[in-house]
């Protein structure tokens, strides 16, 4: 078996019509692109001060990080699309191996290319690690994971009654969104996004996910300096 559980687990059984899932999938999609070009500027001073009352070290620039009204709005999409039996619950459950095996696969392969394209970039090799960024990121790729591997993913996959349309098209957005890098960094950046969806759909669990967004990040983070 390619996935630990069934492809069809992550897709409602329904007969909507092809109509109403592409409307879902371009509101869903305008809603992300608004909250991300409007509501998030909007609550960026709001944020920062929150930020600055609990310290606006490292970890809690990652608790409480700047996308966060975008994944309140996704998480507020996810509620309503469950209730009307659109998207199905994400899934948790899998056996701690598997979803370390899958994330840790996952995570060190996104590094491979990373590398050798971030180094011709102009960053160099060392190590140093940032270690109250590497344990706020656990909340804040949490975020990101749950959004866009759950949430963009899902109604994608309805929208197209395919799994791999889910994994693609979340992984676009993920990539297009990273406009703080270079062209080539967002595309190693969307593929990233690809392999943590394999990652999710593997396991059959979203931590899997989690750990290889959080494994590539930490690697990536400590050795990659400026």
């Amino acid at each position: 078996m390619i996935f630990r559980i069934s492809d069809r687990e992550f897709l409602i059984k329904n007969s909507d019509s092809h109509l109403k899932r592409a409307l879902i999938l371009i509101f869903t999609i305008a809603i992300w692109w608004l909250s991300e070009h409007y509501l998030r500027p909007y609550c960026g001073d709001f944020f920062s001060e929150i930020r600055k009352s609990l310290g606006d070290g490292p970890f809690v620039r990652h608790v409480v990080s700047q996308s966060l009204p975008v994944d309140l709005t996704l998480f507020v999409l996810f509620l309503i699309y469950y209730k009307f039996n659109i998207i199905p619950a994400p899934h948790f459950r899998a056996k701690a191996s598997v979803i370390f095996r899958e994330g840790f696969l996952w995570g060190l392969l996104i590094c491979i290319p990373t590398i050798p394209i971030a180094l011709q970039l102009g960053f160099h090799l060392g190590f140093a690690p940032n270690w109250q960024s590497i344990a706020g990121n656990i909340i804040s790729n949490f975020y990101e994971e749950f959004s866009y591997r759950f949430v963009l993913f899902s109604v994608a996959a309805y929208a197209f009654n395919n799994i791999w349309a889910g994994a693609i098209i979340s992984a676009l957005m993920f990539a297009v969104v990273h406009t703080q890098y270079p062209l080539t960094l967002q595309i190693v950046t969307g593929l990233a996004g690809l392999f943590f969806s394999i990652a999710y759909l593997r396991s059959g669990s979203l931590f899997a996910a989690l750990v290889g967004h959080e494994l590539a990040d930490a690697i990536l983070d400590s050795i990659l300096l400026q």
